[in-house]
């Protein structure tokens, strides 16, 4: 996931599956597989933003280890 609008839209999709759920009214085995899929959603995002976390802080100690050198 490269960029923060894929990001958005995986966002969109699990809170529409999870509004879907919520009414209660899906068969019990596509609660599971919406469930399932919502799960493999969220992986991404989280793996995305921990990618972001992780250039962030790679930013941070490169700016850090600029100002030391002064």
């Amino acid at each position: 996931m490269k960029n923060p609008q894929k990001f958005e839209a995986k966002i969109a999709l699990i809170e529409e599956i999870i509004k879907k759920i919520e009414t209660g009214e899906l068969p019990l085995e596509k609660v599971f597989s919406e469930y399932e899929k919502a799960g493999k959603l969220l992986q991404e995002c989280e793996s995305f933003l921990e990618q972001g976390k992780e250039r962030m802080n790679l930013v941070i100690e490169t700016l850090t280890a600029g100002e030391t050198e002064f």
